[in-house]
């Protein structure tokens, strides 16, 4: 059966998509943004770099409050990174600081890294085990 608005194939994407696959992708944009906006205060852009730099806070906001501490032992340890980021994407937007914008991306990197092996090792089976994000999103690691 063909899908017959965009709005059936958005959803059908989307219904696709497993919580482990979602963590990557948010990673993965927010890895975006920090260039956005490294990119945005090089370019003496201030709007962008703002604009940017917003977006990567919410992000970061949401990924530490869907952490489930009871599912993960190291969410208190994660907790705390996403707390870092946070002050340090504030001190970037309001004092145009690039060295925090660098200073994300330093720990956001390896981050995406480690996060899209994880997921390309659930997704081929290699990674027997579960974890949950929150229970929005429930990270189940098997695929």
């Amino acid at each position: 059966m063909a899908l017959s608005s965009p709005v059936d194939r958005f959803r059908s994407a989307a219904d696709a998509l497993t919580p482990a696959r979602l963590l990557v992708l948010l990673y993965e944009r927010l890895q975006r943004d920090l260039a956005d906006a490294e990119e945005a205060m090089l370019g003496a852009d201030r709007y962008r770099g703002h604009r940017a730099l917003l977006h990567a806070q919410e992000i970061v906001t949401e990924l530490d409050a869907a952490l489930d501490a009871d599912a993960w032992d190291d969410a208190a340890q994660m907790s705390s990174i996403y707390r870092f980021l946070t002050g340090r994407l504030i001190a970037a937007n309001v004092h145009q600081d690039l060295a925090a914008v660098r200073d994300c991306r330093a720990v956001i990197d390896p981050l995406v890294e480690t996060w899209r092996e994880a997921w390309q090792q659930a997704s081929a089976g290699a990674i027997p085990a579960r974890a949950t994000v929150a229970e929005r999103v429930p990270l189940d690691v098997t695929g």
